[in-house]
């Protein structure tokens, strides 16, 4: 024959009870074994209670603001490891949202006086993230003394009324997100996703490059504009609130196109090297991959306006290498009125590079 431990007794016991009783309450937790003789409480009428004071409350979404904060503060994302990481700060913060916006909601019911009744009870920040979590478990009257205390000061006694507030409270954690804060997360959430993706020619041009880009390139308004090989669109962003409608992007790949669309830019193309519109300012970061960025170069000029100006990133070893198509690009470039900026060595390197490169520009003096 089993032998039954105290614990057992006392379980099955009161399970007995309960179940004639109509309702299955929560076990009794090792903790609470001493008192498993004296009556369990029952929920009472908080109709005359006195008024919740909401400030902790409010004080609890106020740190956890704090943290969404740190979450979604820009970091690094240059390699595998630190792009893992921003999306998991991600995941973090949308929890959190979610978890700000049931505390200030429960906050604001309590204060106006129309709380669910199941909720009354539910003061904490603490209670709320217990019946958060408890209310998941496969096993859920199986909890260790400290969460059965909170639940209880709650009024959650048995297993219905964990699962009544849980559904009540998931409501007040509805973040309604704009349509601008959903095309944001999901343009971050693609970037990351193409970063992590190996696109043959994609190393997304840094910030600090394109403001030397746009520095050199004098656009203004009225221009017409063009950014080939767009990628995620770091120079076009840049250029947009200069030209608006006035800027169009090129770029092969699909998810980048997607990306690209997402942030409002006008695609008008896949396949640079097939444009022919002429433009007054072309800034680009081409593809190094076989020297294509000197093929990009010489169809970016022959597309300028007469008087426009091209500015583009390409390869130091451009400059350097003695291959016919190389040297045949200098002695045209150097035949042409145009400048250049060494770049920094490592600037790539947020972009998953350490490739050298220079940026230059060619006016068309043309008439």
């Amino acid at each position: 024959m089993q032998q039954l431990s105290l614990m057992d007794i006392i379980n099955n016991g009161l399970q007995s009870y309960q179940q004639a009783a109509g309702a299955r309450a929560f076990r009794v937790p090792a903790t609470q074994t001493k008192q498993a003789s004296s009556p369990r409480p029952t929920p009472t009428a908080d109709a005359h209670r006195e008024p919740v004071n909401t400030a902790s409350l409010r004080r609890s979404a106020e740190k956890i603001q704090e943290r969404i904060n740190f979450c979604l503060a820009p970091r690094r994302e240059n390699t595998r490891k630190r792009r893992q990481e921003a999306a998991n700060f991600q995941r973090e913060a949308e929890g959190l949202e979610k978890l700000k916006a049931k505390l200030l909601t429960l906050a604001d019911a309590h204060d106006i006086g129309t709380v669910a009744p199941i909720l009354r009870r539910v003061t904490t920040k603490a209670q709320v993230e217990a019946l958060d979590y408890w209310s998941k478990m496969p096993t859920p009257d199986q909890w260790n003394g400290e969460a059965y205390k909170t639940l209880t000061r709650a009024g959650i006694f048995t297993d219905e009324q964990l699962q009544e507030a849980s559904r009540t409270l998931a409501k007040l954690g509805n973040v309604e997100l704009s349509e601008e804060e959903r095309r944001a997360r999901r343009i971050k959430e693609l970037e990351r996703k193409a970063a992590g993706s190996n696109i043959p020619g994609y190393f997304p041009t840094p910030s600090a490059i394109v403001r030397q880009m746009l520095s050199l390139a004098d656009v203004r308004a009225g221009h017409t504009v063009l950014e080939p090989s767009a990628g995620c669109g770091n120079i076009g962003d840049a250029l947009l609130p200069l030209v608006g409608a006035g800027l169009d992007v090129i770029e092969i790949n699909y998810s980048l196109q997607e990306i690209l669309k997402l942030k409002g830019h006008n695609l008008v193309g896949s396949d640079f090297l097939e444009c022919q519109r002429r433009y007054d300012r072309i800034c680009m970061n081409p593809p190094f991959e076989r020297g294509q960025d000197i093929d990009h170069v010489r169809h970016a000029y022959r597309l300028l306006n007469p008087g426009g100006r091209l500015v583009s990133v390409m390869s130091e070893g451009t400059f350097f290498r003695r291959d016919r198509k190389a040297t045949d690009f200098r002695t045209w470039l150097y035949g042409r009125d145009m400048d250049g900026i060494n770049i920094d060595a490592g600037a790539f390197k947020e972009s998953g590079t350490n490739v050298a490169a220079r940026v230059i520009l060619i006016n068309n003096k043309s008439r």
